[in-house]
């Protein structure tokens, strides 16, 4: 059984993800893959603006605005925080005392998260850019709002963790009377 076999091996497979983790991606691949990310971030970001009450308009990874423009750019796709992301995500799920399906989910949570978390910081850079404060959305500033989304990214694993621990409850009283 396969899953019974991840489950008693579950370091093993941590370790083995981990060390899929410090090899490096493929030039083409990487390219692939933050585009599609900026793609993604830049439609969240449009979709927080509206909801802001901010009119924007999408062209590609560029968010036009009223008066300025607000690029995702490569390095803003989120795919360093991404690995970052899968690191922590697979050692909750690791530390964490829960099935291996529950585990996998964490793990497959990841994604997500990351585009989430990578779309609240454009967000916010946006925002700073359009409110006139375009100096915040550079440089240490905005180096420290991506470790801010750190934060974020352990809160909204804890909530999915918080989730996946009360889908099921076990009645204890049940299971004496019957076992």
């Amino acid at each position: 059984d396969p899953i019974r076999l991840i489950a008693l091996n579950w370091p093993a497979v941590v370790a083995a993800g981990l060390w899929l983790l410090t090899t490096p991606i493929p030039p083409g691949t990487y390219t692939r893959l933050t585009l599609t990310l900026q793609l993604w971030v830049s439609e969240g970001v449009l979709r927080s603006l509206h909801l802001l009450g901010i009119a924007a308009v999408r062209h590609g990874n560029i968010i036009d605005l009223a008066n300025t423009s607000v690029g995702v750019e490569e390095a803003c796709s989120g795919m360093r925080l991404m690995m970052a992301f899968v690191t922590l995500g697979a050692a909750m799920a690791y530390l964490g005392d829960r099935p291996a399906w529950q585990r996998g989910v964490m793990v497959l949570a990841c994604l997500p998260i990351a585009v989430f978390c990578n779309a609240i910081r454009v967000t916010v850079t946006g925002l700073l850019t359009i409110l006139g404060y375009p100096e915040y959305a550079t440089g240490m500033p905005h180096q420290l709002l991506g470790i801010a989304m750190l934060v974020v990214a352990l809160g909204c694993y804890s909530f999915v963790g918080y989730v996946l621990s009360h889908l099921y409850v076990e009645n204890t009283e049940e299971n004496e009377r019957t076992g």
